[in-house]
């Protein structure tokens, strides 16, 4: 949700070197919704070559929106989305929407909360990253992204995407539940489940056993 693109580096380093990845950062002042996010990520796709989109988290709604966008274009291979969702993953948030512009947002970074997303993987390095990156967006761009969340869903969107779907999902997700999952593979049978272990962070937290499961993806459908 944090949208800089700093959390990657781990991931980064397993791709396969013959892959180009692009990472899209969203502003860190930016306090616009989805279809605005959306809009700015497409800026981003390749304008030759094939390729596939990777959605985590909250980005996972945009990447199936430039999926479906991008369906007509035969350069589009697949769609992988890691711990993520097509409708609000939290049903609690929508009974406290109307106090979202009141959370302090510090909270999110304070160690404790830290400590609580990461479990059992979370070391000293990854904590420090994690708590610079969310330090690094201004906190009501955080709580936009969380209010856009509420509203949101592309469950319409992921049944008209016909390009093969992986999805990667956390063993210890402490924020999106295996529901969620189960939802994108019921409305898209065809959707190749990956369970590995780690936390919501996964690609940080285990970037080699997803990285893995990604380059074998992308060795499938080039």
């Amino acid at each position: 949700m944090e949208g800089t693109g700093q959390l990657f580096a781990p991931l980064l380093e397993e791709i396969a070197p013959t892959v180009r990845v692009q990472v899209v950062r969203y502003p860190v002042n930016f306090t616009g919704g989805y279809r605005q996010l959306t809009d700015l990520a497409r800026q981003s796709l390749p304008l030759t070559g094939d390729y596939v989109l990777l959605g985590e988290s909250f980005s996972g709604p945009i990447a199936i929106a430039l999926a479906l966008a991008a369906e007509l274009s035969p350069r589009l291979k697949g769609l992988v989305l890691s711990c993520s969702f097509v409708s609000n993953p939290q049903p609690r948030l929508q009974m406290v929407s109307g106090l979202l512009r009141f959370l302090p947002m510090t909270l999110a970074a304070a160690s404790p909360a830290i400590h609580y997303l990461l479990g059992r993987c979370a070391t000293k390095a990854l904590c420090t990253s994690l708590q610079a990156a969310i330090r690094s967006v201004a906190p009501q761009t955080l709580r936009a992204r969380l209010r856009a969340i509420v509203s949101m869903n592309v469950e319409a969107e992921l049944r008209r995407i016909a390009v093969p779907i992986l999805y990667l999902q956390a063993t210890d997700d402490m924020l999106v539940p295996k529901k969620s999952g189960a939802a994108i593979q019921r409305i898209r049978p065809g959707v190749s489940i990956v369970e590995l272990e780690g936390p919501h962070f996964l690609l940080q937290a285990n970037p080699k056993q997803a990285a893995f499961h990604i380059n074998k993806f992308l060795a499938d459908v080039r």
